[in-house]
């Protein structure tokens, strides 16, 4: 039903969109002109309007309801820190990955496939296993933070996700030069997150 009402709600503002956009031809005046427009597209614009009020209608209720599953399901699994805090879970992980990329360097890496092999089974860890983790805690983040304070942090997270991925990327490629500026990056990323993470 999510689906449904997200179809409707896109194609219903593309129509109306559309028709806003048409430029009738009508003599002197407001009025004319607005008349003109009405008789030509009026009635084809309401409906893309109607159907974006369906569209988002069917969003809003699919979300309430996946909502009210997820609260009927019972309550956290016992054991487990991210159902039962995920503030603290998150602030975990972060501590996490600031302990992975720490030691992580980059001179002398062309010299040594032991230490290229080791380098990218770290960026594995981050970015298979570390940075999904913290990703699945976005919801319960946005409720607990705000929107604003979610997304200044999310920003500085995605940047050091992004340059993690570069760096994975430069030892495959055996750009050596490269590695060493992006883990620089994705460490400056991952401390900006950590600061703007809400006490």
């Amino acid at each position: 039903m999510k689906l449904i009402g997200y179809v409707l709600f896109v194609s219903g503002l593309l129509v109306s969109v559309t028709q806003a956009a048409y430029i009738p031809e009508a003599g002197e005046g407001l009025a004319a002109r607005v008349g003109a427009w009405f008789d030509a597209v009026g009635t084809t614009f309401l409906l893309g309007i109607s159907q974006m009020v369906v569209g988002a209608f069917l969003t809003r209720a699919a979300a309430a309801a996946a909502q009210q599953a997820a609260s009927q399901a019972g309550p956290a699994k016992e054991g487990d820190p991210a159902a039962a805090d995920p503030v603290a879970a998150a602030g975990a992980l972060l501590a996490g990955l600031a302990s992975t990329l720490a030691p992580l360097a980059a001179d002398g890496l062309g010299a040594d496939p032991a230490r290229q092999s080791a380098l990218k089974a770290a960026l594995d860890e981050v970015l298979e296993d570390q940075v999904p983790d913290f990703l699945e805690l976005r919801p319960a983040l946005m409720d607990a933070f705000g929107l604003e304070a979610f997304a200044t942090m999310i920003g500085h997270f995605a940047s050091m996700e992004r340059n993690a991925a570069r760096a994975w990327s430069a030892v495959t490629d055996e750009a050596w030069a490269e590695v060493g500026p992006c883990l620089d990056r994705a460490r400056v990323g991952l401390q900006r997150a950590r600061d703007a993470f809400p006490a």
